[in-house]
């Protein structure tokens, strides 16, 4: 038997040994703090659709100012744009954007209006000539020009301006305040 051969396997054994006794508890320990970090960490996503330029964070409870504006867009499109055939529709389409703080307000006001689109049989259209995000008030301002017309009655043309503040709850984008009057925005923008 070769005692030469076998005391240096037994030394390189016992080095890689040592090795293993050290290096597996601090991997064990380096996998019990990724383990953690994961599953404490709420992921923020990055969206970019082909019809936007800008990349558009959206976090379990907060959202850029592009993704608030597209919100508010889409949103304002939805109650721009109706007609008897499509008015049932918006309600319950809008009713999934809208905060519990404000759904009962803007709720009957959009049966209101859905009730005097169905009566007189009125088609609106509205166009968003502008968008604005004003970051000190996290509110995203659209201005456009809403057209009414209807049955065998003359076009009536105004400007109307929304102000809408998005929130982000659970990644779900929330309507939280809603304001629509005539005119240009009451401010410029910043």
């Amino acid at each position: 038997m070769e005692l030469k051969a076998l005391k240096q396997t037994w030394g390189e054994l016992k080095v890689e040994n040592a090795f293993y006794r050290f290096s597996l508890p601090m991997l064990s320990l380096a996998l019990i703090i990724v383990s953690i970090l994961a599953f404490t960490n709420k992921p923020i996503i990055v969206v970019t659709p082909p019809e936007i330029a800008e990349k558009m964070e959206i976090g379990s409870n907060h959202a850029g100012d592009s993704y608030k504006r597209l919100t508010a867009l889409n949103l304002v499109t939805m109650l721009g744009n109706v007609h008897a055939g499509t008015a049932d529709f918006l309600m319950t389409t809008s009713e999934q954007l809208l905060h519990p703080a404000i759904y009962r307000e803007v709720k009957a006001t959009i049966e209101e209006e859905v009730a005097r689109i169905k009566e007189n049989d009125l088609a609106i259209t509205y166009g968003s000539k502008s968008i604005d995000y004003w970051p000190d008030t996290d509110i995203v301002v659209i201005s456009g020009v809403r057209t009414t017309t209807g049955r065998g009655e003359d076009t009536f043309r105004e400007t109307i301006t929304y102000e809408i503040k998005v929130a982000v709850q659970n990644y779900r984008p929330q309507i939280i305040e809603l304001t629509s009057y005539s005119g240009a925005p009451k401010r410029s923008s910043k």
